[in-house]
C-alpha cells in the first residue's frame, strides 16, 4: 500500500471522527459574543502577596481604519496567511485539506490551516489548545463571524487585533515599536522598497512574535520577512524586482528612539522577561500568555525589586573611570522557597525579552568569553565537597606554596593572586583570602568528581569536559555561570543543606478560573546540615575579615564569596566581577563583566586597584541594604555544630621557617644550625651546597631531623657553604622552606631572624576587598619573608601525579 493511499484512509478516518467530535462540541461551543472582540482581556501578575504587580494590555492596541493601513501590508498578511481570505466564507476547506493531507504524509504539522477569520475567533474566543474539539469551535466561530461582519471589517479587526511582539498589539503599535513611524506613513510614498520591506516584516511577526522580533532575533527575522516577500511575488502582490530589491534591506536591530512609550504597568520589566521564559519551560508560549486573559501568580517582592531598580540607577557605584558603564546583573531569591524575589538582567533595559545576563548563562559577546564565576566557585567545588567528607574543618591545614600539576604542555601551576606562599595555612584563612594554591591543593586532595558532583547536585552546569582538569576549582568549567545558578547553588548554603529550585512562577490561571499550572517544588537535601553551617561560618568570616568587606551591612549577618576572572590576553585585566552572598533571610549574586564593546573591563594599571571584586561586593551591599530595610535582623543559626574560633582568636601557629642561622664551632670544626621548630608532627630535611651563591641545582640531601638544632661536621676550612631546611609533614610532603643561610669556616653569615616568628603584621579587621591585584590598597601587613629558597630541589614527594596532571583550560585563574 503506497504512502499516499495510506494518507488518505487517515484522512477518511479522521474526518469520520470530525464529523461525530463537531456534533459535540456544538453543545459547548462559545456563544458568540460581539462585545468580547472590544476590549480584549488583560494578564495580570501578582506577586508574592497577592497584590497585582504587572499587568500586560491587550486593551492598549491603538486601532486605525483599514483605509490608512498601507495596501502593501494588507496583501502581505494576506499572501502569508490567508491567500485566499476573499474567496472563502471564514473556512478554507481547500486549504484545510491540503494542510491535513501534507500533516498526515509526513508524519507531523507542517502547514497551517487556520483562515484570518479563524485566527481572529481563536485569538478573540477560544483559548490555545492544540485540540480537535477547540479547532472545530473556532470553524463554528470563524462562520459566526463572517455571516455578522464584512470582509474588509475582519480584515480590519485582525490587524488592529493581533500580537506582533512587545508591547505591539495590532500593526499601528507595531509600525511604531519597530521602525519609530505610524503604519498609514508605511505608504511607499517616500521610500517605495523600504516600505515594502518593513511591511514584509510585520506581517512575518504573528506566526511567532517572540522568536521573529528584529531586536532579539535579527537573522530570524530576516528569514521570515524574505518568505513574506516571496509569498508576495507568488501570489502576484509584487513584481520580482521589487522583491530582490525590497530582501536587500536591513533589518532594524535596536528600537527607535521615538518608538513606543514604556507601559507604565510593567514596572519591572526584567522580572517580567523571565516569567515570560520560565512559564514556556512550564509549556505555555510567551505570545500566549501576552495575547491577554491570564493570572500570573509569582514569587516576586516589590521591595526588593525596586531596591535593585534603585541601585543600578546609582551610576557611581558602577561607572568605569573612562565614563564606560560594565554589563552587570543581580538576582535575589528566598533561600527558603527557590522564590526569585528580584532580578536585574543587564544596566539597561533595551528591547523585551532581549539578552538576560541575570538569567542567560555562559554568554558570548563580541568575540568574548562565558561568564566564568571565578572563585565564586570555590566554596562549591572545593571547600564544601571537602567539609562535606567530614575529613576537613575550619581549621584543617592545607599546603599553600607554587606547585606543578602534571607534566609537560599539560601542566598546571596556579599562583595565588597576592604571588605570596605560607608554606601552610589554615583551610579559613585561604578562603578568606582567596588564595589560589591551596584551593586546588584541596581539590587535589578530595579529587576533582568529589567536588564537581557536589556542585551538580546544587544546580551547577557541569560536563565530563570539567572533570579532566583541576582549574575548575577557579571557576574555569566549559559552560561559566549566570548569577540566578549561582544564587540558587549559595541557597543551599543557607537554608540547611536543602535546595529548593529557583522560580518565579508559583501558579498560571486561565481567563476562566482554571488552573493550567501548578509547579510543585520540593526541597531536596544535598548537603548535610552541619557542612551548611560549617560553610556559612566560614562565609561569614571572608565578609567580616576578609576580601568580602565591601558586602558588610551594619547590625546584620552576611556571609558571601568575592570572585574575579582574569583576561588571559592581557593580563591584570578582568573579564569577570562578582559578589554572591546572602543574609537570614535572602540570597544574592552579583555580576559584573565588560561594558559593550569590550571583552575586558578597559583600565589602565594604575586603576585596576579601584575596581575589582569589591565593586561588586559593595554593589551587592547597596542592594540589599535597600531590599532589607523594613526587615527585622536575624542571625544564621549555628544550633547544630561548634565552629572552631577564627585563626586570629586562637594562639598563633608558627608555620614558617624564616630565622633559620648558621655558626661554625669554636674549633672550626663543624656548622652549627638553628631555627624555630614548627609546630605539630614535622621533620626536617637539611641541604647544602659546597658554593656561594649556590643555586638550587648544586643542593644535596645531608640529613633528616625530628627537631632542631643540628650540626655538620664535614666541613673543610676555609671553604664556604650554603645550607637551607625543609619542613616536612606526616605524608612526606614538604610545606615549608627557609631562608638561605650562608658561612665561611672560621667565619659566620646568617640571615637576620625576622619579628617573632609567625607573627602577622595585618590589622585585625583590614579592608581587603579586593582580589587578583584588585585592593582598594596595598594589604598592611609584611610579606613573610622567603629569601632564595632552592626552587627545584628533586625530591620525591614533589614528583607529580600522572592522574591529576591537567593543563589550564581557557579561562583558568580565577581569584
Amino acid at each position: 500500500m503506497g504512502k499516499r493511499l495510506k494518507a488518505y484512509i487517515l484522512l477518511l478516518l479522521f474526518l469520520t471522527a470530525f464529523v461525530f467530535a463537531a456534533v459535540g462540541c456544538t453543545l459547548t461551543i462559545p456563544a458568540f459574543d460581539a462585545s468580547k472582540l472590544d476590549p480584549a482581556q488583560d494578564t495580570i501578575l501578582y506577586d508574592k502577596y497577592g497584590q497585582p504587580a504587572i499587568t500586560l494590555r491587550p486593551s492598549r492596541s491603538i486601532p486605525v481604519p483599514l483605509k490608512d493601513i498601507p495596501m502593501n501590508l494588507r496583501n502581505a498578511v494576506i499572501a502569508t496567511e490567508d491567500n485566499r481570505f476573499y474567496q472563502h466564507s471564514g473556512i478554507d476547506l481547500r486549504g484545510m485539506m491540503r494542510a491535513l493531507v501534507r500533516d498526515v504524509i509526513s508524519g507531523g504539522k507542517v502547514e497551517g490551516g487556520s483562515t484570518i477569520t479563524q485566527q481572529l475567533a481563536r485569538w478573540v474566543f477560544l483559548s490555545n489548545d492544540k485540540t480537535i474539539s477547540r479547532k472545530i469551535q473556532e470553524i463554528i466561530l470563524a462562520a459566526q463571524l463572517e455571516r455578522h461582519y464584512s470582509k474588509d471589517e475582519i480584515l480590519e479587526m485582525y490587524l488592529n487585533k493581533i500580537y506582533f511582539g512587545g508591547q505591539a498589539y495590532g500593526v499601528e503599535m507595531a509600525a511604531r515599536q519597530y521602525f519609530g513611524v505610524s503604519v498609514k506613513d508605511l505608504n511607499g510614498q517616500k521610500d517605495p522598497i523600504g516600505d515594502l520591506a518593513k511591511c514584509a516584516l510585520i506581517a512575518g511577526l504573528p506566526q511567532a512574535p517572540s522568536y521573529y522580533n528584529p531586536f532579539v532575533n535579527p537573522d530570524a527575522a530576516k528569514q521570515r520577512r524574505d518568505i513574506v516577500l516571496e509569498n508576495m511575488y507568488k501570489y502576484g502582490y509584487i513584481d520580482q524586482e521589487q522583491m530582490e530589491k525590497a530582501k536587500a534591506q536591513p533589518v532594524p536591530t535596536t528600537p527607535p528612539k521615538n518608538g513606543l512609550p514604556a507601559d507604565d504597568a510593567n514596572k519591572y520589566p526584567w522580572y517580567l522577561d523571565y516569567v515570560l521564559e520560565e512559564a514556556e519551560n512550564l509549556g505555555i508560549s510567551a505570545d500566549e500568555i501576552m495575547r491577554g486573559g491570564y493570572r500570573i501568580y509569582t514569587t516576586l517582592d516589590p521591595t526588593v525589586q525596586e531596591a535593585m531598580q534603585d541601585t543600578f540607577r546609582k551610576t557611581s557605584l558602577f561607572a568605569l573611570p573612562n565614563g564606560k558603564l560594565p554589563r552587570s546583573a543581580a538576582v535575589v531569591l528566598d533561600p527558603k522557597t527557590g522564590g526569585i524575589a528580584g532580578l536585574i538582567g543587564g544596566m539597561e533595559y533595551k528591547t523585551f525579552r532581549g539578552f538576560n545576563y541575570a538569567t542567560m548563562n555562559n554568554f558570548v559577546a563580541n568575540g568574548g568569553h562565558g561568564q566564568s564565576p571565578g572563585s565564586t566557585i570555590k566554596p562549591l567545588v572545593v571547600y564544601g565537597p571537602a567539609i562535606e567528607t567530614g575529613r576537613y574543618g575550619p581549621n584543617s591545614l592545607l599546603e599553600d606554596r607554587l606547585r606543578k600539576y602534571g607534566e609537560g604542555a599539560g601542566a598546571y601551576e596556579p599562583h595565588n593572586w597576592n604571588n605570596r606562599y605560607q608554606g601552610t595555612v589554615t583551610l579559613r584563612y585561604a578562603l578568606e583570602q582567596s588564595l589560589n594554591a591551596p584551593a586546588v591543593w584541596l581539590l587535589n586532595e578530595i579529587g576533582v568528581k568529589t567536588g564537581l558532583d557536589f556542585a551538580k547536585r546544587l544546580g551547577l552546569p557541569v560536563t565530563e569536559e570539567d572533570y579532566s582538569h583541576l582549574a575548575v576549582a577557579l571557576g574555569a568549567t566549559s559552560k561559566g555561570a549566570s548569577p540566578l545558578l549561582m544564587a540558587q547553588a549559595y541557597s543551599a548554603f543557607d537554608n540547611g543543606g536543602q535546595l529548593v529550585k529557583a522560580h518565579a512562577i508559583t501558579k498560571i490561571v486561565d481567563g476562566n478560573g482554571r488552573t493550567l499550572i501548578q509547579p510543585d517544588y520540593a526541597p531536596v537535601q544535598v548537603m548535610r546540615p552541619e557542612t551548611a553551617q560549617i560553610m556559612t561560618d566560614l562565609l561569614k568570616s571572608v565578609v567580616e575579615r576578609g576580601l568580602g568587606t565591601a558586602a558588610r551591612i551594619p547590625g546584620r549577618d552576611v556571609a558571601g564569596k568575592t570572585g574575579t576572572q582574569e583576561y588571559d590576553p592581557i593580563p591584570g585585566m578582568n573579564t569577570d566581577l562578582w559578589f554572591v552572598g546572602y543574609t537570614p533571610e535572602y540570597v544574592g549574586a552579583v555580576w559584573l563583566g565588560p561594558p559593550e564593546g569590550f571583552n575586558y573591563i578597559p583600565l589602565n594599571k594604575n586603576q585596576q586597584g579601584e575596581y575589582g571584586s569589591g565593586k561588586a561586593a559593595a554593589v551587592f551591599q547597596n542592594m540589599m541594604s535597600a531590599a532589607l530595610k523594613n526587615t527585622k535582623p536575624s542571625r544564621f543559626d549555628f544550633g547544630r555544630i561548634n565552629v572552631p574560633p577564627p585563626e586570629e582568636d586562637q594562639p598563633k601557629e608558627h608555620r614558617v621557617i624564616d630565622d633559620l642561622a648558621a655558626a661554625v664551632s669554636a674549633d672550626g670544626k663543624r656548622v652549627d644550625l638553628r631555627w624555630t621548630p614548627l609546630d605539630g608532627d614535622v621533620t626536617y630535611r637539611i641541604y647544602r651546597s659546597d658554593q656561594a651563591g649556590a643555586g638550587a641545582e648544586s643542593f644535596v640531601l645531608m640529613s633528616t631531623v625530628t627537631r632542631p638544632p643540628w650540626s655538620d661536621p664535614s666541613v673543610a676550612p676555609g671553604k664556604r657553604y650554603s645550607y637551607v631546611v625543609a619542613a616536612v609533614d606526616a605524608n612526606g610532603v614538604e610545606i615549608s622552606r627557609s631562608n638561605v643561610v650562608e658561612v665561611s669556616v672560621g667565619q659566620t653569615t646568617g640571615s637576620t631572624p625576622p619579628e617573632k616568628p609567625g607573627e602577622d603584621k595585618r590589622k585585625p579587621n583590614e579592608d581587603r576587598n579586593r582580589e587578583g591585584g584588585n585592593s582598594n590598597r596595598d594589604q598592611e601587613r609584611k610579606p613573610t619573608p622567603t629569601p632564595v629558597p632552592p626552587p627545584a630541589l628533586q625530591t620525591p614527594e614533589e614528583e607529580t601525579n600522572p592522574s591529576t596532571g591537567q593543563g589550564s583550560p581557557p579561562g583558568a585563574g580565577g581569584r
